[in-house]
């Protein structure tokens, strides 16, 4: 899953969009799973782990698309460092 930078206009921050489901006509078994991860994640606090802000729903349609808005943490990601350097040995993966 892809993550994009947007920015909370509210608060006047920049923050990570992470599109978590999209189903015709409804909400599918995995969107309501990754809402309960959400609503989970969000309880923690810790400088390791990316904050979850919030949950949104869009409806187009008949499609509903979750997602999350999060913390944004500049930096490169996984998929991005793979194509730049290669597989990663178990080492350089922890």
């Amino acid at each position: 899953m892809r993550c994009l930078r947007g920015r909370d206009e509210v608060l006047g921050r920049t923050v990570a969009l992470k599109k978590i489901g999209v189903a015709p006509g409804g909400i599918t078994p995995d969107a309501l799973r990754a809402e309960r991860e959400a609503k989970l994640a969000a309880k923690l606090n810790h400088a390791n782990v990316v904050a979850v802000f919030d949950l949104v729903e869009e409806v187009q349609d008949v499609q509903i698309a979750q997602g999350l808005v999060m913390e944004y943490v500049a930096g490169a990601d996984l998929a991005e460092l793979v194509r730049q350097r290669g597989r990663l040995t178990p080492d350089q993966a922890a």
